[in-house]
């Protein structure tokens, strides 16, 4: 069930190496090719290393795993994983509010998860709204770092919103869109993991609003 967390890379190593043996090129482009495949397979590593790890670990993460991230360095991580996969992407990334002490958007976890669950929560808004503005913004308080993403998509009906995190629920409004119903679910455990919490706002018709509010490395 979990397979199209995986599907991305693999279409793009799968297109690749099709794309690369449907003809002769040369030196140059073979090696372009094999740097897409080599970079895809890495990625992919990653997220079956922590698909693994979340199900092993069950509510936890062990401490060997976790290390201070900075969270504005993890969403431009984000970002360029989500201008390769989808690059019609219209991402904007709003830095406006961050504090001069890095400590107040430093947290502690595992990097590969958090980027697992931003990168659910940045993908499917920018799927659900058609590649229509998704904002991602960072702000920090005296002890919470705060994630939000906005867009101005399809939005979710009001009285589905409470069941978004409940494994392979889809919205009633969702059945033109690929997808199963994971990525939220699993964005959700690896936050609170992390001793955070994601909450949704979200009116139909006019767009989503996640929240993900994770406390500061003390």
């Amino acid at each position: 069930k979990l397979s199209h967390e995986l599907r991305t890379p693999l279409t793009a190593i799968l297109g690749e190496a099709e794309l690369a043996l449907s003809k002769e090129r040369d030196p140059r482009e073979y090696r372009a090719a094999l740097s897409v495949i080599a970079r895809e397979a890495d990625q992919l590593h990653h997220l079956t290393t922590s698909l693994l790890e979340l199900a092993q670990a069950g509510n936890s993460v062990k401490e060997e795993f976790m290390g201070s991230i900075r969270l504005d360095e993890l969403i431009l991580s984000v970002k360029k994983l989500v201008d390769f996969t989808d690059p019609g992407n219209h991402i904007q990334i709003n830095f406006e509010s961050l504090p001069e002490d890095t400590e107040y958007i430093t947290i502690f976890g595992n990097q590969n998860l958090l980027k697992l669950a931003l990168t659910n929560v940045v993908q499917n808004a920018c799927k659900y709204s058609n590649n229509d503005k998704v904002t991602i913004s960072l702000h920090a308080t005296d002890s919470q770092c705060i994630v939000v993403v906005e867009d101005r998509g399809i939005g979710i009906p009001e009285k589905e919103l409470r069941y978004i995190f409940d494994p392979f629920f889809r919205a009633s409004n969702t059945s033109a869109y690929k997808g199963y119903g994971v990525g939220l679910p699993l964005a959700q455990k690896i936050i609170r993991i992390h001793r955070g919490e994601i909450r949704f706002t979200s009116m139909e018709g006019a767009g989503t609003r996640a929240e993900m509010r994770f406390p500061i490395r003390s």
